[in-house]
């Protein structure tokens, strides 16, 4: 019995786990046609990963729809003026620009307000927040993001509205490299951004 032990013990010890390289095949063999290790590509470099300028439709399959800002344009109990400069070379709609609350988790939609067209104006947004501030190109104007719309964030960060800052330029189709996060407690925002 223990010879059979032994015997059964050595031939299993002979057998290769899968390297870690593998892609699932036995032995540790690629599959056919997989990139060869390390060379895999990202889903943005195949071409098939989502566009970050474009409102997306939603992950769960629901309907889509925005929620409305806290406050309208004449209601910011204590509000601060932006001075913007909306671009959009193609634009086939009204440009809807909302500011989000991202003081906080989960963000809020503070105030948005919609321009006719590109150009430069003002929106008024509560004092004191950190704001995402984007841009909508609102192709079927109908006030609210929907998806496959054109869209552009101020790739400055979060706004902190404390102070009032110089102009924003927001343009349709430019979005930051990393997506505007709420801070951390102990982590400083952006400031104002300098005038242009």
């Amino acid at each position: 019995m223990l010879i059979s032990v032994l015997t059964l013990t050595s031939l299993f010890s002979c057998i290769e786990p899968p390297s870690s390289t593998s892609q699932g095949e036995p032995g540790g063999a690629a599959k056919p046609g997989a990139p060869a290790p390390g060379t895999e590509q990202s889903p943005t470099e195949k071409g098939d990963g989502p566009d970050a300028s474009k409102v997306p439709d939603p992950h769960d399959g629901s309907q889509p729809g925005a929620p409305t800002p806290k406050y309208s344009q004449d209601n910011i109990p204590d509000a601060v003026s932006l001075t913007l400069k909306l671009v959009c070379a193609d634009c086939t709609g009204e440009l809807l620009v909302r500011v989000e609350d991202a003081s906080h988790q989960p963000p809020s939609l503070a105030a948005q307000k919609t321009f006719a067209k590109a150009g430069e104006g003002t929106i008024l947004v509560p004092k004191g927040i950190k704001a995402v501030v984007m841009v909508v190109d609102d192709a079927n104007k109908n006030g609210q993001p929907t998806p496959g719309e054109n869209i552009g964030i101020w790739t400055g960060g979060l706004l902190d509205t404390s102070a009032v800052p110089g102009t924003i330029t927001l343009e349709v189709g430019v979005v930051p490299d990393e997506p505007p996060l709420p801070p951390a407690a102990n982590e400083a925002t952006n400031k104002a951004p300098p005038a242009e």
